[in-house]
């Protein structure tokens, strides 16, 4: 098998979320700082600012792990190596973390609506996604030890 075209691929790949990363990282940030602002006049709890808060330090560690992750991955390619046993734990911490995200996410529009939060609002994809990711972590760590057991390479 030829390692340069799945290198270039994963590469590519990277480069991709490397940019819509960047886009989501302004974008959860922007939507943060304006519900701030907006409800300067309100009486803003700290729940209520730690919401805001906690809405783009989980961007960003998902951005942080995603981009590990693909790295990680794009050196073991180049390695010859298909699976990488250190990125299960990027790809699970990845699912974690996003169930905290979407808690966030799923409340910034009653702050930003009414400039209250009345009550925690825990949206459907708050489970469905790190469902999907922790999956797909379990699917990746029996595709890492297939491999090991097989002595798959590139």
């Amino acid at each position: 098998m030829n390692s340069t075209k799945y290198y270039g691929q994963i590469k590519a790949m990277t480069i991709t979320v490397a940019i819509l990363s960047i886009l989501w990282f302004y974008w959860t940030t922007g939507r943060s700082i304006l519900t701030i602002i907006a409800s300067s006049s309100i009486n803003f709890s700290l729940f209520q600012f730690g919401i805001c808060l906690c809405y783009s330090i989980f961007a960003i560690a998902l951005i942080v792990v995603q981009i590990i992750f693909l790295v990680k991955q794009m050196k073991s390619i180049k390695n010859g190596i298909l699976f990488d046993r250190s990125c299960i734990k990027y790809l699970t911490s990845w699912g974690i973390l996003w169930f905290f995200y979407d808690i966030c996410s799923s409340n910034i529009a009653n702050i930003i609506s009414d400039g209250a939060l009345n009550e925690l609002v825990i949206d459907g994809t708050a489970l469905g996604i790190p469902v999907i990711a922790i999956t797909f972590a379990i699917l990746y760590r029996m595709a890492v030890e297939v491999s090991e057991e097989n002595n798959l390479t590139i």
